[in-house]
């Protein structure tokens, strides 16, 4: 699987090079993410474009890698 972090809303997360201006909130895109998960086996993930650009975004996406971790791991 492969999720591009420019999908969020640059209002919350504006870490990115190319921002998706209305983009999903992070609560969004990790219940996508789950309901693939649930439906298929996810045997790789890859997590692109992160523009370091603040504190308050490098906390953001740390908790969303772990969950997205988590729940491309099936747990």
């Amino acid at each position: 699987m492969h999720v591009d972090f420019d999908v969020l809303d640059p209002q919350i997360f504006g870490s990115v090079g190319s921002p998706t201006p209305e983009g999903f909130r992070p609560e969004e895109l990790l219940e996508l993410v789950r309901a693939i998960a649930e439906r298929f086996e996810v045997v790789g993930l890859g997590l692109m474009e992160y523009e370091p650009a603040g504190a308050e975004d490098q906390a953001l996406l740390t908790s969303v890698v772990k969950e997205l971790v988590a729940a491309c791991a099936g747990r």
